[in-house]
């Protein structure tokens, strides 16, 4: 009975301590998405890779995701994305607000949102595949240590 107890102990500390450790993220920045930022300052630097995600899986996995460019920031510039209006057109019954992405001082126009699966995301190139992999098990981990 000690053992057992001992080990659901163990096995619950080890599940707290993966909880605790999963706050470093390979997404920077997103847009139109409300589970990300739309900006962060890289307090670190480094090189940041646009992608476009354009279908989804029924676990909100990416199923489509095109890397759009890349540009290396340094430390403490912001990545994220501003949504533009052109003023001629504002008050017609079309108009559409245009999305712009930046990381420094690069400038992207990446045109209007068509989709409701259409969506922008600043990355990390390297971390990408594992940050979706890892979505399913860090929603799993916070359930568990009630974060």
């Amino acid at each position: 009975m000690m053992r057992i107890c001992l080990t659901m102990l163990l096995g619950l500390g080890a599940i707290c301590l993966v909880g605790c450790s999963t706050g470093v993220s390979a997404i920077y920045a997103g847009a139109p998405d409300g589970s990300v930022p739309t900006s962060t300052v890289m307090s670190g630097g480094g090189h940041v890779t646009l992608f476009h995600v354009t279908r989804w899986d029924d676990s909100n996995q990416p199923l489509d995701a095109q890397q759009v460019a890349g540009f290396d920031v340094r430390p403490g510039e912001k990545v994220g994305f501003e949504w533009k209006n052109d003023k001629a057109k504002m008050y017609q019954p079309d108009a559409q607000l245009a999305l712009q992405a930046y990381a420094g001082e690069h400038r992207l126009e990446l045109g209007t949102i068509t989709s409701t699966t259409d969506r922008y995301y600043w990355a990390d190139a390297g971390g990408w595949n594992m940050y979706w992999g890892e979505t399913t098990s860090r929603k799993t981990i916070k359930a568990v240590t009630l974060h």
